[in-house]
């Protein structure tokens, strides 16, 4: 396509947009939305943009997919969550559905075709039983490195708009936060010094374990080669948030509880106590009796705990603090190798920085990660004990 061209056709996207917009701005745009003319606004922008991206990459290429994905997608779902209430009384949840279904078809297209065009053999990186991609035809010549790096990195993006879109469902159906994980993770492995999928899945994991997923997700963006600034932001807003939880849990314990209650008010406490304990342990921090303390209470919770991950049938916290799943470990596998990560990447931190607490975090790793050793040396001799004689008593 001519440079001439290319602008019109963008000049046509941003036309759109702007017209996107004005209706965006309507005090009555939640009665709007799939109205019609504001349906017709979007596919028409969607087809513009798909055109451009997909005959003329680079510099339009990537302009065309950011108004793309801005106009048609992220607003609608800001849209949603802004006006809440609202948007239920006037547009159906299966219009919503259907939007970001549409939008994950869409990019599945332009993740083939793309890759196709520059000859990237990422067909396994996306399957989809009937994608038929809109445009297989290759560029006229070998593509040269610095192209096909660009295009490996527009694919990278197109993986994540995928896990975004799956993360939109996420609250319309179940698998959707399953999905948009898969996607992420994908985009991790294509380019794995890129930190951002790790943002992508710090947000996905919101509260879910009060915070432990999140800050490990944070934690791992930045000591990626390419991080990204956002994470200190999550990671301040995690130690804002957990302090104020660590403060309110009670000191004793609330009457006397069931096993299955005092398991989860247990691991609760591990959890809360470990996420806060993470995040007092900054180069700036000093060493106090209290931090001592609260890392001798959190590895005596930890010990008392590590009969949890056993436990399959029990109540789980997977949808979050306070909510449940009919099965589930109240303290899952996952769990600990985060809680393990984290430990590591904030000792490596505080000794970069030669700071006071590296001593303390050195100490409680040490104490932390002996007691895992232990729970697996017990497991390892009751396997062997139940395969040499099955007869017997597992019990060490």
């Amino acid at each position: 396509m001519e440079p001439n061209q290319n602008k019109q056709l963008l000049l046509k996207i941003v036309e759109s947009a702007e017209q996107l917009d004005a209706q965006l701005a309507r005090e009555t745009v939640h009665q709007e939305v799939f109205q019609a003319h504001n349906t017709a606004l979007r596919s028409r922008l969607e087809q513009f943009a798909v055109r451009l991206i997909l005959l003329s990459p680079g510099d339009y290429g990537m302009a065309a997919e950011e108004l793309l994905w801005r106009k048609v997608y992220y607003d609608l779902n800001t849209l949603r969550k802004t006006k809440g209430a609202l948007m239920d009384c006037w547009s159906p949840e299966d219009a919503f559905q259907e939007h970001f279904k549409n939008g994950i078809n869409v990019y599945h297209h332009i993740f083939f075709s793309v890759q196709a065009q520059f000859e990237l053999k990422l067909e396994n990186y996306i399957y989809w039983p009937s994608s038929q991609p809109m445009n297989q035809a290759r560029r006229a010549g070998s593509p040269s490195v610095e192209e096909m790096a660009w295009a490996r990195k527009f694919c990278h993006r197109c993986l994540l708009r995928i896990g975004d879109l799956y993360h939109y469902l996420k609250e319309f159906t179940d698998s959707g936060e399953k999905q948009a994980k898969l996607y992420y993770y994908r985009a991790l492995s294509l380019i794995p010094e890129m930190g951002l999928p790790f943002m992508h899945l710090a947000t996905l994991a919101g509260a879910k374990f009060y915070y432990v997923e999140a800050m490990c997700f944070y934690q791992c963006c930045l000591y990626s080669k390419v991080p990204h600034a956002g994470a200190n932001l999550g990671l301040e807003q995690i130690s804002l948030k957990i302090e104020d939880v660590y403060r309110r849990l009670p000191r004793r314990p609330l009457g006397k509880l069931g096993p299955e209650q005092k398991g989860r008010e247990d691991v609760q406490r591990l959890l809360v106590s470990f996420v806060y304990l993470q995040s007092l342990l900054k180069p700036n921090g000093r060493r106090q009796p209290e931090l001592e303390r609260l890392c001798e209470r959190i590895l005596e919770d930890f010990q008392l705990c590590l009969s949890y991950l056993s436990i399959k049938d029990g109540q789980g916290w997977a949808r979050g603090p306070g909510a449940e799943q009919k099965h589930g470990s109240l303290l899952p596998n996952q769990v600990v190798f985060q809680m393990i990560i984290l430990c590591l990447l904030t000792l490596e931190n505080l000794k970069r920085a030669k700071a006071e607490l590296s001593k303390t975090a050195l100490s409680f790793s040490l104490v932390f990660f002996s007691q895992i050793v232990r729970l697996l040396g017990r497991n390892i001799q009751a396997a062997l004990q139940s395969r040499l004689a099955p007869g017997r008593d597992e019990t060490p």
